[in-house]
């Protein structure tokens, strides 16, 4: 079976699908270094299924430039993650067509452009706690924890930036300064005691989460008592849906650990608490003040 790979600016390469097998390992390292709320994915690569024949290495490679050049347009935009990905996709196909050469100097481009994003993202973080933000703080450590257990042989060494983020979660729990931002930090405390493997943390900090939800989402409607407005709406609606996504969450983690049957009751409550979202959403009132 033939691939035909295409780039964005509309440059297209044929590739023999059997001798992709040795790209496997080589694609699914860059993948694992993305996450789906981080815009990493290249959204150059289109690839198109086609009519069975063979291919040539002269297609490989030109896959592999294609990849290649792709690599370098993002690295000049500052994409390093990006760039890093790519490089490393045009590692593999260089290397399945025995460009040995090429498939090294792009390896080492990926790598040290996927060191540099991991050292960009631990001093961004770093700032980020300085200036006060600890939300942004955590995501940042956290990303980086993530991009650094991609490199083979770290042994580990993730996990420092892991803990470093959640003492920045605890640390503002406890300040009042951060009540605010609460659900926030609450789930995003989940998700880091998940990359721990700790359930019974991470499932409590996201019943946490769902409890401040509620509270804004209640808070907000006795508000509506005194005055109406779309933004009001808007907060009951998002907060029940922050709601329902961190009880998706928990339902998640009972999956992990084979407590099916009160997976399935926390997706019921989602679904329930994804209602009231749409039922705010959909109110008479809600409808009267977004026409005025």
């Amino acid at each position: 079976m033939k691939l035909n790979y295409q780039s964005a600016s509309g440059r297209s390469a044929n590739v023999n699908f059997r001798l992709l097998a040795p790209l496997v390992a080589t694609i699914a390292m860059g993948c694992a270094a993305q996450k789906p709320h981080i815009t990493t994915a290249p959204a150059t690569a289109q690839i198109v299924v086609r009519s069975s024949e063979p291919s040539s290495k002269g297609n490989l490679k030109s896959a592999a430039s294609i990849y290649e050049q792709d690599a370098a347009i993002a690295e000049q935009n500052g994409d390093y993650e990006k760039a890093a990905l790519l490089y490393r996709r045009a590692a593999g196909y260089y290397t399945v067509s025995h460009d040995r050469e090429n498939a090294r100097k792009c390896y080492t481009k990926a790598s040290s452009l996927h060191r540099e994003t991991i050292s960009t993202l631990i001093k961004r973080g770093l700032g980020f706690e300085k200036s006060g933000k600890p939300v942004e703080a955590a995501a940042a450590f956290a990303h980086a924890a993530d991009l650094r257990q991609a490199i083979p042989g770290s042994n580990g060494n993730h996990l420092e930036l892991i803990q470093k983020a959640i003492r920045i979660v605890e640390s503002a729990i406890s300040d009042m300064h951060f009540a605010s931002f609460l659900p926030e930090l609450y789930t995003l405390g989940g998700d880091l005691y998940a990359k721990l493997g700790d359930h019974e943390k991470e499932r409590r900090m996201y019943m946490k989460a769902f409890s401040a939800n509620v509270k804004i989402a209640l808070a907000t409607r006795r508000s509506l008592r005194y005055s109406q407005s779309v933004e009001q709406y808007q907060a009951i609606r998002d907060a029940y849906d922050r709601a329902a996504s961190v009880l998706d969450k928990v339902a998640a983690n009972y999956e992990r650990i084979d407590r099916i049957a009160s997976a399935e009751e926390f997706r019921a409550y989602a679904v329930e608490y994804h209602g009231k979202a749409i039922e705010i959403a959909r109110s008479p009132e809600a409808t009267k003040v977004s026409r005025l």
